[in-house]
């Protein structure tokens, strides 16, 4: 269990290396992203709004497109002035096929047309985003051709080593540059402190204060027979022949030290890989969970392993996994990052792994893509 705390941590040490040259890493400039069936099913369900319309769809007043389906069947809706559309959605720009529609024949959007727009982009306001793996809410704005949408909101993440998630999920990489400014290194200044506290104290505080109270005791008279052996001579030697026999009866006091390792448990409650967190959240914790959903179907994953740290496989026991409704809860240390793994069985075999996503609060969904 502490192998994998400690393997989060590690990752976390990347961005408080960073602030010891006086430098901190992130994104300078908001990204760019060329539709794609991951980047749409990462803002699966989010609607876009054009207040001017689409010219490549014949609209002229308020537009919205939401993206639908998952990366591997990506989909669309269309809404506009009372009618709506949809259908599926191919890539190299964007093309939209329409299969049901309330459209009158004759417009762009009826059914059984085909509308191609180019260029087709994402616009993510990563400007800023420091490169510490935690979530925060951004704006993504959608580019069809000429007309840009108003931004939507959505959670932005940008890791130690530049891989950009939106909602929880990897849609490519940035570029990081120093951007300067001590306050972005709020989060991670505690990990430091935090990590060493509980466990080093709690070992040298309970093991040997009760057993030198013991030494101190036999070895008092152990000390001060040597002393007085050249004073007494051969009187005294024998006496302190049997007195030193105890002195190795301290030895295997320090084995006694595996007394501290469930004290760190009984005071951090809900510490990594403990069982689904619930009731009031600890103080100096913060409680992090996520519902796990099938992306297509919007079903609840069940049973699905949750651990932070490198994407190392899921550890054979002690880990969170996701309940019947697909959800998982942990309290964590207050004022820390952490980024989580998500698989659904160890070998993969059924949805895709989600790895190294940052979760904020409690009340997020993660969308796994059946394989």
């Amino acid at each position: 269990m502490y192998r994998h705390l400690f393997s989060a941590l590690a990752l976390a040490a990347v961005v408080v290396a960073s602030a010891a040259s006086g430098q901190v890493l992130g994104v300078s400039s908001d990204t760019t992203l060329p539709a794609s069936g991951t980047v749409t099913s990462a803002l699966a369900d989010t609607p876009f709004s054009f207040s001017t319309g689409v010219t490549q769809f014949g609209t002229t007043a308020d537009t919205t497109v939401t993206f639908t389906g998952s990366s591997s069947s990506p989909a669309f809706k269309i809404a506009s002035g009372g009618s709506s559309a949809s259908g599926t959605l191919r890539f190299g720009s964007c093309i939209f096929v329409v299969t049901a529609s309330t459209f009158a024949a004759g417009s762009p959007l009826s059914v059984g047309q085909t509308v191609t727009v180019n260029p087709c982009n994402l616009n993510v306001g990563t400007a800023g985003a420091v490169a510490n793996g935690v979530g925060q809410t951004r704006s993504v704005a959608l580019l069809l051709g000429a007309a840009s949408s108003a931004g939507a909101s959505v959670t932005l993440g940008v890791n130690a080593g530049g891989q950009l998630t939106l909602n929880g999920n990897s849609v490519g990489s940035v570029t990081l540059t120093p951007i300067g400014g001590d306050t972005a290194l709020a989060s991670p200044t505690p990990r430091r402190t935090a990590t060493p506290t509980p466990t080093p104290t709690s070992v040298s505080t309970a093991t040997p204060t009760p057993s030198a109270s013991a030494a101190a005791t036999t070895a008092a008279p152990t000390t001060a027979a040597p002393t007085q052996t050249p004073t007494q001579a051969p009187t005294a030697t024998p006496a302190p022949t049997p007195t030193a026999s105890p002195t190795p009866t301290p030895s295997p006091t320090p084995t006694a030290s595996p007394t501290p390792s469930p004290t760190p448990a009984g005071n951090w409650p809900g510490w990594l890989f403990a069982g689904n967190a619930s009731g009031p959240v600890p103080p100096g914790f913060t409680r992090y969970g996520a519902t796990v959903v099938d992306a297509a179907s919007g079903a609840p994953v069940v049973d699905a392993c949750v651990y932070t740290g490198p994407p190392a496989g899921c550890p054979t026991r002690g880990v969170n996994h996701t309940d019947a409704t697909g959800s998982f809860a942990v309290d964590l240390p207050s004022g820390s990052a952490f980024l989580f793994n998500i698989q659904s069985d160890p070998q993969n075999a059924i949805y895709g792994a989600i790895l190294q996503t940052p979760v904020a609060g409690t009340t997020g969904t993660m969308r796994m893509t059946h394989k």
